[in-house]
């Protein structure tokens, strides 16, 4: 974790332990919940790691100033990332014009900037996970058709700006159905895609941690997914998670579930 977070934040103080420490074979690993409770009855009479998500992450919104001012992107990322939003914007731009002559219902988009809503589409992988662990399927692109329709009512003029590990599959159920929703021609890399979120004003998720980190870095409003569980018996934990923290930028938005 060390190795790959510190190019793209240099200036987070992340202590790491030495590697020979942490395989030596006596650390006994466990759950955050079980190394209180073991502390608690024995005392630390012995070495302890702790993973599986120690840190409930929705609360980390209560430290989001905090957040932003150690997650720093390295001067390349960063940079690279704003060129990447203002190429993204220009294609809005043109995309909007060419609609408003094609649909006179639409309006041109006009020299007033737009509020840029950051759209993450979590696929590959997680169509797997969601079935295995929750019995679930990822988001349809009805729940992106409704955020996008409650983003426009909420916040006005609006870029919607896509970022996804299925770019085809985004593209051709999402991108292409709204005239103000934009997204890059070519893949770039994770970091960039990060940074990208960070860089809007709000953004629209429906799974993963990833994206939710993306909004926690980014200016105001994380609009996420309730309701989607298809197996009450295997919930998705992130819906309740984000759920509990209670934030006022925190949006909870209904998924209409197609079927």
């Amino acid at each position: 974790m060390y190795d790959y977070l510190m190019p793209i934040f240099p200036n987070f103080p992340l202590p790491a332990l030495p590697e020979e420490c942490m395989n030596r074979t006596d650390i006994l690993g466990m759950r955050i919940d079980l190394a209180e409770n073991y502390v608690a009855l024995n005392g630390l009479d012995r070495s302890i790691t702790i993973g599986l998500y120690p840190c409930h992450p929705a609360y980390f919104i209560q430290y989001r100033s905090l957040f932003k001012f150690f997650f720093r992107f390295h001067s390349t990322v960063q940079q690279s990332a704003e060129r990447y939003r203002d190429i993204l914007l220009e294609k809005w731009r043109k995309k909007m014009e060419e609609a408003s002559l094609a649909y006179k219902t639409i309006q041109s988009p006009g020299a007033e900037r737009p509020v840029v809503i950051g759209v993450h589409i979590r696929r590959t992988s997680y169509i797997h996970h969601m079935q295995a662990l929750h019995g679930s399927k990822v988001m349809e692109p009805i729940f992106f058709h409704d955020a996008f329709a409650f983003a426009r009512k909420r916040y006005g003029k609006v870029a919607f700006i896509v970022v996804s590990d299925d770019m085809i599959w985004s593209r051709e159920n999402v991108v292409w159905h709204h005239p103000d929703a934009v997204a890059l021609d070519e893949p770039i890399s994770r970091d960039e895609d990060f940074a990208l979120m960070t860089l809007c004003d709000h953004l629209i998720y429906g799974l993963g941690t990833f994206a939710f980190l993306g909004g926690l870095l980014a200016k105001g409003d994380v609009i996420y997914a309730t309701n989607v569980s298809y197996d009450l018996a295997r919930p998705y934990e992130v819906e309740s998670w984000v759920g509990e923290a209670r934030h006022e930028n925190l949006i909870p938005l209904h998924y209409r579930k197609p079927y």
